[in-house]
């Protein structure tokens, strides 16, 4: 179904529309968000002037004690190593975003004597979890990246 005002998927000029993103566009996403690995954090706080910071603080106060969480879309766990006397599962479609949020969750989890997080290769479109699983479902910017909006 085309979207007035929308091209259709055979008329594109980039895979960025209602429609959803085309498979080369989703690999070259996944090409440069990897790329950005060593950088992630700061790249979000010069794109967003410096309101990520508050914008995660705004999401986390939704967040209770002894909640089941579902980050999905973790990066490198910026959000997620915050998170704090909850069961955390962090998704994300890459497994180098998966390996930096890890070490840099699992660090935090164990300094704060925080059972392990569960950390899950896949995308929102497609969840490889059960359905009704989580008390809270999470997503600070991977909105933006989702393959395909409407489904995720």
């Amino acid at each position: 179904m085309v979207e007035e005002g929308l091209p259709d998927a055979t008329k594109r000029r980039h895979g960025l529309d209602a429609s959803g993103m085309d498979p080369e566009s989703w690999d070259e996403l996944m090409r440069n968000l990897e790329a950005t690995i060593p950088v992630y954090d700061k790249v979000n706080s010069i794109v967003t002037l410096g309101q990520d910071k508050r914008w995660r603080k705004n999401v986390a106060s939704f967040i209770e004690s002894d909640m089941k969480v579902l980050e999905v879309g973790c990066g490198p766990g910026t959000f997620s190593e915050n998170m704090q006397g909850v069961e955390l599962t962090c998704l994300d479609p890459s497994e180098a975003m998966l390996e930096v949020a890890r070490q840099r969750v699992g660090k935090a989890r164990v300094e704060r004597g925080e059972r392990e997080a569960e950390f899950v290769q896949g995308v929102a479109e497609d969840l490889p979890l059960p359905d009704n699983t989580f008390d809270r479902v999470c997503c600070i910017f991977s909105f933006r990246d989702f393959h395909d909006k409407r489904k995720g």
